[in-house]
């Protein structure tokens, strides 16, 4: 449904109907959209108004949290700060959190593991109602075995409305098409003005090998060391300057946390002058260990960031459908991608997920705290179960069975 304009209603049978209403149900729902659909506006303006003070947004990553500025810092946090390991029991964590917290949203939520998942749906049965958003043509979580969260039974009974925003108001529509065509017919089609001059060269860039991103931020640091200017190498080996964008790879202070990214403002004696959310001095020593050079990153990287100016996507033929939609789309524009070649590439694959199981069973009563269990296939049947017991072979995935939760006989095997 098209929440700012009204026009369009657009249901799964998996799910329940939306009703064609400018409100949302905030007891449990799922808004999902590509880029430029209004998420973040459907969030500050038909989903926040409705609820108490207890709200709380979280994501996988800081990026996702970043562009929501309307929200106060105490309202935002990472899933790995919600659900910290303090030495306590996960039942008496997730409690904790049920005392204090009415509802939680979580952004980009295609991003987070099965694991983040199955936890939030605990805090569901505990009382909390639970708001995914997020945009389900994106690259999944990195699990083992990934699965598209929407086809999880315990997500459709947390969230049993599904919301599609399907307006386009601000992005690009050109590479709207070009992106939507790389996801539905698996080619990539780049325009000649995408085409990369050999002499030509980006700020960022996205890759698909790590030994592409080592190459291009190997050539930036070669560049950066002919130049008469402050310095500081980074935990990757190589050398930034003032202006050099940087990756955070540990928690350091305020919204520095793994994956930040940064820019140099400055290089004094030592010292190393940051930007994220706001400048941060960061000693030398200590930049040194926690920093890498950001001007190239893999798609996982940048994902839940909105590039501004021109970026450079490369090793287009090795990427899956979702890697490369997902690529394209950290752009603001089509005029701001430039690609290696201008080759037309074909029959991409979409990303492999194992749909002959649903992580529901996972969940099962009557078990201790974190018991671990095992998910087989018995060969003669063909039948798939669950035990305690590990099975000599047939092993299909290791799971945990959490305290007082439904068992999932429905599961879709």
């Amino acid at each position: 449904i098209d929440l700012c304009n009204n026009e369009k209603i657009k249901t799964s049978p998996k799910f329940s109907k939306f009703k064609n209403s400018d409100i949302i149900d905030v007891s449990g729902c799922i808004v999902v959209g590509r880029a430029g659909r209004g998420k973040s506006w459907t969030l500050m303006n038909k989903i926040i108004p409705q609820l108490d003070d207890q709200y709380l947004i979280v994501s996988l990553t800081h990026k996702a949290l970043e562009n929501l500025t309307q929200i106060p810092k105490n309202k935002k946090r990472t899933l790995a700060s919600l659900f910290m390991d303090k030495g306590e029991s996960q039942r008496t964590m997730l409690e904790g959190i049920a005392s204090s917290v009415s509802t939680i949203i979580l952004e980009e939520y295609t991003m987070s593991s099965q694991k983040d998942l199955i936890k939030l749906y605990k805090l569901h049965q505990l009382g909390v109602s639970i708001i995914l958003i997020g945009d389900h043509h994106q690259i999944p979580a990195i699990d083992n075995r990934p699965i598209k969260s929407i086809d999880y039974s315990f997500i459709r009974e947390m969230c049993p409305i599904l919301v599609e925003l399907t307006h386009n108001h601000r992005f690009d529509q050109d590479l709207d098409d070009l992106s939507m065509r790389v996801y539905n017919e698996g080619i990539f089609e780049p325009t000649p003005e995408m085409k990369l001059n050999p002499e030509e060269k980006t700020r960022l860039n996205i890759c698909y090998y790590r030994k592409t991103k080592f190459n291009i931020n190997k050539q930036f640091s070669d560049a950066n060391k002919l130049l008469n200017t402050p310095r500081v190498k980074t935990k990757d080996g190589h050398v930034a300057i003032s202006g050099s964008p940087v990756i955070c790879t540990e928690k350091l202070e305020g919204q520095l946390v793994n994956g930040t990214m940064c820019d140099i403002v400055n290089i004094v004696e030592g010292s190393v002058i940051i930007k994220a959310d706001k400048e941060y001095t960061i000693a030398t020593k200590k930049f040194t260990k926690n920093f890498v050079l950001g001007h190239a990153g893999t798609t996982h990287c940048f994902q839940g960031s909105t590039i501004k100016g021109d970026l450079t996507i490369h090793d287009t033929g090795s990427m899956t459908r979702e890697l490369l939609y997902t690529a394209l789309t950290r752009a603001e524009g089509i005029s701001h991608i430039k690609v290696k070649s201008s080759g037309t590439v074909r029959d991409i694959k979409h990303t492999r997920y194992y749909n002959k199981y649903d992580p529901s069973v996972l969940i099962c009563k009557n078990m201790k705290d974190m018991k671990t269990g095992y998910i087989f296939m018995n060969k003669e049947t063909n039948a798939f179960g669950y035990t305690t017991i590990k099975p000599k072979n047939n092993i299909i995935s290791t799971i945990q069975y959490y305290d007082e939760m439904e068992l999932r006989t429905e599961a879709q095997f």
